[in-house]
């Protein structure tokens, strides 16, 4: 799971595995999560929810070093 905070609220993202990156985006309050199949989840996140807006697939290598 990952545990996401925003302001004071806290929000839960399940993954499949415990190898997995991600990284948030201040200007676009966006969320990049990585894992090891090489997708990666773009969440849109609010200040009571997120919101799945896409994922990106077609990676050949695991997606768990997001920059």
């Amino acid at each position: 799971m990952l545990f996401v905070r925003f302001a004071d609220v806290y929000l839960c993202f399940c993954v499949d595995s415990l190898d997995f990156s991600a990284r948030f985006d201040t200007q676009s309050l966006c969320v990049f999560v990585g894992d090891y199949s090489g997708q990666i989840a773009v969440l849109k996140i609010s200040r009571t929810s997120f919101e799945l807006l896409t994922v990106l697939k077609g990676h050949t290598g695991i997606a768990t070093h997001l920059v």
